[in-house]
């Protein structure tokens, strides 16, 4: 039993290794230009839907591991944007958004452009023991209307893995359509190519 842990604890690490030298995802696209896109989908639990701000980011150990309090530090000191879904004064999921606010286009997560008055919701994280309750969906419909309606963004992206069911039935749920299809490779951690697979209507 031993020697199969220490199997799977070097196959991880020969795996990080790896990706650190090369990397690449496949993903779908879902964009979101107007709030009449989306189905403002309400969670089979009542929560409320919280900014994530330097007073109360270190909440999120009430739903995650205590090393994610510092990464959520971190995240607010980039100017991402986050909220907490909040069931009776417990925080039980997480989203995040990056936006665009400058004149040109950036690369964000290593691998997606943002143009200009774009943003892309990423990171979105619901506790295990509230898995099933529509807070993914709650969340996400919730955000993408703060980021057109609050911050004025012009368009956002969702990038979400061809692996992630789950997620893209998420998508789904609450009025999105697949845009399109995309290939990522990024090398080194620094230049990343892009190749467009298949675009729907």
């Amino acid at each position: 039993m031993r020697s199969e842990r220490i199997k799977e604890v070097l196959g991880s690490r020969r795996i990080a290794r790896l990706q650190g030298l090369l990397w690449f995802r496949v993903s779908f696209n879902y964009f979101i230009i107007n709030v009449n896109e989306i189905i403002m989908t309400d969670s089979k639990v009542p929560c409320d839907f919280v900014p994530i701000n330097p007073e109360n980011y270190h909440r999120v150990q009430d739903f995650r591991e205590n090393d994610r309090i510092l990464q959520f530090r971190e995240k607010l000191a980039r100017k991402e944007i986050g909220y907490f879904a909040e069931h009776k004064g417990r925080t039980v999921g997480s989203i995040w958004a990056t936006i665009n606010k400058s004149d040109t286009p950036m690369l964000v997560r290593t691998y997606i452009s943002l143009s200009p008055g774009h943003a892309l919701i990423h990171d979105i994280v619901t506790g295990e023991k509230a898995r099933g309750l529509g807070i993914g969906p709650f969340m996400t419909s919730r955000m993408a209307k703060a980021l057109l309606e609050e911050y004025g963004m012009a368009e956002i992206v969702v990038d979400v893995s061809t692996r992630n069911h789950a997620s893209n039935r998420m998508m789904e749920k609450i009025g999105l359509r697949k845009a399109e299809k995309m290939f990522y490779i990024t090398l080194r951690g620094g230049r990343t190519f892009r190749l467009l697979l298949r675009k729907y209507v």
